[in-house]
Order: structure tokens, then C-alpha cells, then sequence
């Protein structure tokens, strides 16, 4: 049978200390000097009466008093799992790099505390930090959602109660207009005139990617993976169909197809010839740079040079395909070139970039910035251009399917209306 006597309050000599042994195990309460002799001191007496109340009303165990999950075992907890949950699309991770940006936020700001004392009042702290940190609205309701979804993964982990979840749920999003919050403009489509500028200073393989995004509607990522594989060419009409392995709304279990027409199969036709795995490769890009290069020689090629070997191991070895990022910050450089800032902003000939970033003063390094979003244009506007003619020409719904959007709401995103026709019409009756 098990013991029905209750432990006894001792008094440890050398220590002098009040203690009490529970299950094999000693429970410090408090000095008990000895001066008290053998009456214990009114505070350890109420620490032993508390310890053998929770003992006994327990089954004659103490409770588990492990001290509650913090806010950083959480969200460091949820960033392992999201490592292997998420798995990286087109080459990027995202997604994992998102949340690593918005659990530093919450780390930094409340870290420490006990994870079910992290309520609303915290979260729109971090909202706010987030607003500070010049992060545009958008991004910081996608961020916050990010927070929420991780107090949620605790709760189905059984790490946190659900009341530190449903209670972040009563926190809102940002309102367009909010005060201190930047809000972006919606991306517009980029005019013909500023792609004919920029493209002389592409390379012959971005200038035809630029074409085939105009041309078909495509998202940058993928005329980036264009292969050869996947690409059908025994279309109706002649037309060639295009299935990337990998795109926006893949994980919605939408599928992707893209129509390529006459056009642009006359853009590809060329770079399908090098015999590259995908389409526009940096390989065969490279290859063909040095062959313009040899022939636009002026002098004769030394037999020195003519026997020279490609290096087995190059320090920087072209990739088998372009990135969204490469593609972007080569249309960048482009535009830079076609429309080049005042000569006060601009750098001067040989001067490096950190040398010509120390010499702008703050002023001018706003005006460079404010130059630079008014005359760049990225490839994502392509495909905004290429919405907008075709529902001009067609219609919103063709447009809808070439663009491959399950609703015609995100397709009037992309598509402009054309106001040009009701310009005419206003004109004469209006």
C-alpha cells in the first residue's frame, strides 16, 4: 500500500536551510537560521504548507514545473519544421527566407517571454516594427499572417493552448492609406518606347527572352526554365505548346500552358539550335559573346590566342540557365545605359562603385533613387504589357486563358483597361 504519512519540514544543519524530501528528492525552502531553534520561521513553514498542498492534491506528486516554452523555442521549433515543409520552387527559397525575416522581428522584440503571454497588444508591436522598418504594407500583412501561422503550427503541435492563437486571429491587417505606412503602386505595364531603348544594350539572348515574354504573356521565372523538352512542337495551327515543370500556382494544382505563335518560335528557333538542355543558356550565351568578339576583331587573332583552351575549372562557370534575378539586374543595367542619370548623379569614368556611392551626398543619393525608379523597368512589367495588348486586341477572357489565371479579377490586374477607346468615344458625345 502506499505510505499515507506526510514528510516532515527538517532543518538541514550545515546549510541551515528548511527542506523536505518528496519522492527521493530534497525541496529547499528557505533559510532557518539557527537562532530559531527548532520552530521554523513563519515564511518557510508557508512554503512547505504550499509544497505539500500541491504534493497531495496531486496524488502525493508534484506537478510537472517545467517552465513554459518561450517565444524563441516556438518560432525556432516552427523554422526547423518550415525547412523541410517547404521545399524551394524555381530554384528559390522563398518562402523559408520569409519566415526567417519575420520570426527575427518577433525574437528580437519578445523573444524571451513565456510564448502564451505573446497576445494582440504584441502583435501589432511587431506590426508596427515591421511598418518602421520601411517594409511596404503588403509585405507586412503577409509577414504578420507568417507569425500567426506559426503560433498555430504550436497549438497543433500541442506546444502552446489555442487561446495564444484564436486571440492573435482579432489582430487586422493594414488599411491602404494607414498612417507611417508606405504603400507600393500597383505595377503598370512598361511602354514600348523604354523596351526599344534598353534593348541595344542587352545581350542577343535577353533581348530574346524580352521579345518572348512580350510575344506570349509568360512570367520572367519561367521563359527563364524555357526547354527544350518541355516544349511541344506538333501544336493545331502550327502553334508550339510550352508546360513548365515548375510555376506560380503549381501548388493551387492549377496547370500552366503556354501557346508560343509564329513569332515567337522565329525567336527561339536560333537558341534551340546550340543543343543546351534549356533554351537561353549563359553557356551558350557566353559562347556566342566571344564569337561576335572574334569576328569584329580588327587586328588578326595571335596562334597563341587561336590554341588557347577553355579552363577545365573557371573560377566563375556559367550556370545551365538565367535566374529571375540575373534576368532583372541585366535589364537594369540596360536601362541605366539607355537612359543614364544627370552627370552630377551619374559615376564618373573609372571610378569605383563604392567610391561613387561615398561621393553622393544624401540628397543625391535620394534623386538617384527617385531616377532610377523612373526610368527602369523590370520583366514582370513585360508580361503586364503583353495582358494589356492582348485584351485591347482580344478580349479580357483571352486574355485570361493565354495569361493562365484561374479568375478574370487577377487578370484585370494585369490587363489595363484600354482607355484610349472610350477617349474616342467621350470626345465626340460626351
Amino acid at each position: 500500500m502506499p505510505p499515507t504519512t506526510t514528510p516532515k519540514l527538517c532543518r538541514h544543519q550545515a546549510q541551515h536551510q528548511g527542506y523536505v524530501t518528496l519522492n527521493s528528492r530534497e525541496h529547499y525552502l528557505g533559510d532557518w537560521p539557527a537562532r530559531s531553534g527548532k520552530k521554523p520561521p513563519p515564511e518557510v513553514r508557508a512554503r512547505f504548507d504550499e509544497l505539500i498542498a500541491k504534493w497531495l492534491a496531486n496524488g502525493r506528486q508534484l506537478p510537472d514545473e517545467r517552465p513554459p516554452l518561450s517565444v524563441n523555442e516556438v518560432l525556432l521549433a516552427y523554422v526547423k519544421w518550415a525547412e523541410t515543409h517547404y521545399v524551394p520552387r524555381r530554384g528559390k527559397d522563398d518562402q523559408n527566407r520569409f519566415i526567417r525575416y519575420a520570426s527575427s522581428v518577433v525574437r528580437q522584440l519578445f523573444g524571451r517571454i513565456p510564448a502564451v503571454e505573446f497576445g494582440p497588444k504584441k502583435l501589432r508591436v511587431v506590426q508596427q516594427a515591421m511598418a518602421e522598418r520601411g517594409w511596404c504594407r503588403n509585405t507586412v500583412n503577409a509577414q504578420i499572417d507568417r507569425v500567426r501561422r506559426m503560433f498555430k503550427w504550436g497549438v497543433a503541435e500541442e506546444l502552446i493552448p489555442g487561446t495564444v492563437y484564436h486571440a492573435l486571429r482579432a489582430v487586422e491587417s493594414l488599411r491602404r492609406g494607414t498612417p507611417g505606412v508606405r504603400d507600393t503602386e500597383a505595377i503598370k505595364p512598361v511602354s514600348l518606347e523604354a523596351v526599344e531603348a534598353a534593348l541595344p544594350h542587352l545581350t542577343q539572348t535577353m533581348r530574346a527572352m524580352v521579345r518572348v515574354q512580350l510575344l506570349t504573356g509568360m512570367r520572367p521565372g519561367e521563359v527563364c526554365q524555357l526547354r527544350t523538352a518541355d516544349l511541344d512542337r506538333s501544336g493545331e495551327k502550327g502553334v508550339w505548346v510550352f508546360r513548365p515543370r515548375q510555376h506560380k500556382t503549381q501548388h493551387h494544382g492549377h496547370a500552366r500552358v503556354v501557346i508560343l505563335g509564329p513569332q515567337a518560335q522565329e525567336v527561339l528557333r536560333p537558341f534551340m539550335e546550340a543543343g543546351e538542355e534549356y533554351v537561353f543558356s549563359p553557356r551558350a550565351a557566353e559562347h556566342m559573346r566571344q564569337v561576335q568578339r572574334r569576328a569584329n576583331r580588327k587586328s588578326p587573332m595571335t596562334p597563341s590566342q587561336a590554341a588557347r583552351k577553355p579552363k577545365a575549372k573557371p573560377k566563375r562557370p556559367k550556370r545551365e540557365y538565367y535566374d529571375e534575378t540575373s534576368y532583372r539586374n541585366a535589364i537594369y543595367r540596360a536601362c541605366d545605359k539607355a537612359f543614364p542619370p544627370p552627370a552630377e548623379l551619374g559615376k564618373k569614368p573609372m571610378e569605383s562603385g563604392k567610391k561613387w556611392l561615398a561621393r553622393l551626398t544624401e540628397n543625391e543619393r535620394v534623386a538617384l533613387t527617385k531616377w532610377r525608379r523612373e526610368h527602369r523597368w523590370h520583366p514582370n512589367r513585360l508580361r503586364h504589357a503583353a495582358a494589356t495588348a492582348i485584351r485591347r486586341e482580344h478580349g479580357i477572357e483571352a486574355a485570361r486563358v493565354i495569361l493562365g489565371h484561374a479568375k478574370l479579377t487577377t487578370t484585370e490586374i494585369y490587363a489595363e483597361a484600354d482607355k484610349l477607346k472610350a477617349t474616342e468615344v467621350m470626345a465626340r458625345i460626351g
